[in-house]
């Protein structure tokens, strides 16, 4: 009995080490390769897209059971600009063994290296991700019906379903390595590189962990999360890490409305502006930590932010923000406290490493604001402490700042226009082009005494340099003159050097001098031609030497030349002038002055 059940074992064993060895060296002389055209003739007739195996197909029994396929390739729609809608460098997939011994089978790992997606909105408002699947004969006439079911039923029956009913093949963990996938919509494609995607399946039901790693404006963007369980409605907790901040979502997944409700909790600090502007000096108290919490509902086309409620002390903010995802574009509206501040931004469609948007401010005490975040205010123009309206248009990238349509609104002082700064810490460029309706309230704001009556005025030009030496070339329109400066302005000390060409013209030297404050000047001066060079070293002295002018008056053309110097230092400034005038005719002169006086004189008497 005993030498009997040795030869058993001796035979079995030879047995099983054979069969062993069968198992290992098959895939060496056996190939799947020929199956290629039977799996893609089934996708043509399943999907009308052509599926494209270009590598070998390898599997493996022992020690685990694998297949892999290499260079797959799945067609798009004829109408599509790209032909490709998808195709994928190498697919492993690999069979756990012990649940094959119990019947099931369980996908230890599906792995897919550098898949490439490519999703295309056509010109006829489809989308080349829509696939009408083809109904698939069977033999039994129980799976025909099961085929015959419209979408319709289909769509009720999985609806009503509150769990996911058991597979027969449980996948258990799929990773995605090095994904890239775009999005073409006409001209327009946007792209995410290097997306790596992890799923970690417990069971069909849930829980389901996930953790997605992608490339996001130069940063790495890690997303990790949990759904609790599957069905209609999905519970999901998230956390999201970018640019320092850590984002914390927690809610709901309608799956028959495709929505997400819940809230969230960002954690971190505004240093990340420096990625969008890498010139921005944050002040002190903004370099700190903040928190914004807030409600979240999304849809396929739209996120939308309410309660929002900003904590960065020592600032508050709440408000609201909607993006659209479709337009790539949104808005964000904010009251901010201290200095009863209200912000609205609507930011453009995103170009890379370019911020573009319209926005506008509106706030009642600034001063309590800049004090609070200790900014330095005693070199700002005052008006900025007051209550104002702001509006424009702004485009910002590489130090260069573009407002378009600016609208300023200051009590009675009114200013709009284009301004464009850029390189301002090194040699910086300035180009303006400003209106303003009422010259003299605006000067008020700036500390500056104009005229109340000189009306509104335009001043456009460009200037370049730093701050403390500029070159200009400016025109003003105000007076009823156009004056035109161009030179330089030194700043010295506390002084003020200009070294700059002054021509000023007009049609009338009466209306001139009326809208710059005198009473009721001559209507002999008409029009006039001003030309000047202009020096000194101002708040001390201003010299001016008049060049090749000349004035009307009345039918004559009288020539000035000459210097004049302002001494502005004393209480009251003096004037020191040497003139010279060409010749005149003293008795029309006299006359035009005469009746104007005439005029003047009968106009007391009248008066009771």
């Amino acid at each position: 009995m005993r030498l009997v059940l040795l030869k058993f074992l001796k035979y079995f064993g030879s047995t099983v080490l054979a069969l062993a060895v069968l198992v290992l060296i098959l895939p060496y002389f056996v190939t799947l390769n020929s199956y290629k055209g039977e799996v893609t003739t089934k996708v043509r007739e399943l999907t009308g897209r052509d599926l494209k195996i270009e590598g070998d197909i390898k599997f493996s029994i022992l020690p685990r059971p694998y297949l892999k396929l290499k260079g797959i390739q799945f067609s798009s729609v004829p109408q599509a600009q790209e032909p490709i809608m998808a195709s994928v460098k190498e697919l492993e997939v690999v069979l756990s063994i012990l649940p094959l011994f119990s019947g099931k089978v369980e996908v230890s790992k599906v792995v897919l290296e550098g898949p490439e997606i490519t999703l295309e909105k056509l010109k006829n408002g489809k989308a080349n991700w829509e696939i009408n699947f083809a109904k698939i004969d069977t033999d039994q006439e129980g799976d025909q019906q099961e085929s015959r079911q419209t979408p319709q039923t289909l769509g009720t029956d999985a609806s009503s379903t509150d769990v996911p009913q058991e597979s027969p093949v449980l996948v258990k963990n799929i990773k995605i390595k090095d994904a890239t996938i775009r999005y073409v919509e006409g001209s327009k494609t946007t792209e995410l590189k290097d997306i790596n995607l992890s799923l970690r399946i417990e069971r069909l039901q849930g829980p389901i962990n996930f953790d997605v790693e992608l490339q996001l404006l130069g940063e790495t963007v890690d997303l990790q999360g949990r759904l609790k369980e599957i069905g209609p409605q999905i519970p999901v907790e998230a956390k999201l890490k970018l640019l320092g901040k850590k984002l914390i979502l927690g809610g709901v997944i309608d799956v028959v409305s495709q929505s997400f409700n819940g809230d969230l909790e960002l954690k971190g600090t505004l240093k990340a502006l420096k990625k969008l502007m890498p010139d921005l000096n944050l002040p002190d108290p903004l370099k700190e930590k903040y928190i914004l919490k807030a409600n979240i509902k999304a849809t396929a086309d739209k996120v939308l932010l309410e309660k929002i409620d900003f904590n960065l002390t020592p600032l508050q903010a709440q408000g609201r923000a909607v993006v659209d995802l479709k337009k790539t574009t949104g808005s964000l509206t904010l009251d901010l406290m201290p200095g009863a501040v209200h912000i609205d931004l609507r930011p453009d469609a995103p170009r890379k490493d370019q911020f573009s948007g319209a926005i506008s401010i509106r706030a009642k005490d600034v001063l309590q604001l800049l004090q609070a975040l200790k900014i330095k205010t005693k070199d700002l123009p005052p008006f900025l402490l007051k209550d104002f309206s702001f509006a424009t248009h702004v485009t910002y990238k590489d130090q260069k700042a573009s407002l378009k349509n600016i609208n300023l609104d200051v009590g009675k002082a009114k200013l709009d226009g284009n301004l464009t700064v850029q390189n301002w810490e090194k040699e910086g460029q300035y180009d303006f082009d400003l209106r303003t309706r009422n010259l003299s309230a605006l000067g008020k704001l700036l500390d500056v005494k104009v005229p109340e009556s000189i009306g509104p005025a335009k001043v456009m030009g460009k200037a370049s340099g730093k701050p403390d030496q500029l070159k200009v070339d400016v025109s003003l329109y105000a007076a009823n003159a156009h004056t035109h400066i161009k030179g330089l302005l030194v700043q010295k000390e506390k002084a003020l050097k200009p070294d700059l060409s002054v021509s000023m013209t007009g049609k009338s030297l009466q209306s001139t001098l009326r809208h710059l404050g005198q009473k009721e000047p001559s209507k002999a001066l008409g029009g006039f031609n001003l030309k000047a060079y202009v020096g000194g070293d101002i708040p001390q002295r201003a010299k001016i030497n008049v060049q090749k002018s000349h004035l009307m008056i009345g039918r004559d053309q009288v020539g000035l030349k000459g210097d004049v110097d302002l001494f502005l230092s004393a209480a009251k400034p003096k004037v020191s002038a040497d003139l010279s005038v060409s010749m005149l005719n003293l008795d029309r002169l006299l006359s035009a002055f005469e009746q104007g006086a005439s005029i003047k004189q009968a106009k007391g008497k009248m008066e009771p």
